[in-house]
């Protein structure tokens, strides 16, 4: 149980100026140790801190806009990996736009089966190329590194304000909706 968010939101704040740096010149492997840290820990951080209502649901609930991409051979095709897959093994030449919740985001990279950095002709990490274990099987799912970027930032600067706690009328469920703002920027 997270209780106190600042703590969270400054790890998440250190992350993003890692992610930052190291994605300037993703070249050598001690850069891409970092930002698949910067990313991992991030994703964790993040997924926690929703579960435990400590950020808005306008922040849990953002829509993220992916390519996603189809595998070329079946599963039957296939041989499992235990070092994982990686994108020869997808159809990267057409791609499908998928929207999901930063909340799924974040639960396919923690869950992630495959994590490869995509870079440009400088060295630049534009996007990375992901899939949860229990995805890999349907698609791989390209995330532009900005919009990663975009969801860390959203929650540092989220403002939690106001809980409310209710019993659904048809599920019983209870749901609880948290509203909240955005900081300003020091």
């Amino acid at each position: 149980m997270i209780f106190e968010s600042y703590p969270w939101k400054m790890e998440l704040n250190r992350h993003l100026v890692l992610l930052r740096k190291w994605s300037k010149n993703a070249k050598t492997k001690r850069a891409r140790f970092y930002l698949e840290r910067a990313v991992f820990l991030s994703a964790f951080v993040l997924r926690k801190m929703m579960e435990n209502r400590k950020l808005t649901d306008a922040v849990r609930d953002r829509s993220i806009h992916c390519e996603a991409f189809r595998p070329l051979r079946p599963l039957s095709d296939r041989v499992s990996r235990f070092s994982g897959s990686d994108a020869d093994d997808y159809d990267m030449t057409k791609s499908e736009t998928v929207t999901m919740s930063a909340f799924d985001l974040m639960s396919e990279i923690m869950h992630s089966y495959i994590f490869i950095h995509v870079l440009d002709d400088r060295n630049r990490v534009i996007e990375f190329l992901v899939n949860s274990y229990h995805k890999r099987d349907h698609r791989l799912l390209a995330i532009a590194k900005h919009d990663f970027e975009g969801i860390l930032d959203d929650a540092i600067q989220d403002q939690v304000t106001e809980m409310h706690t209710y019993v659904h009328p048809t599920s019983g469920k209870i749901i609880a909706e948290v509203k909240g703002r955005k900081r300003p920027r020091k």
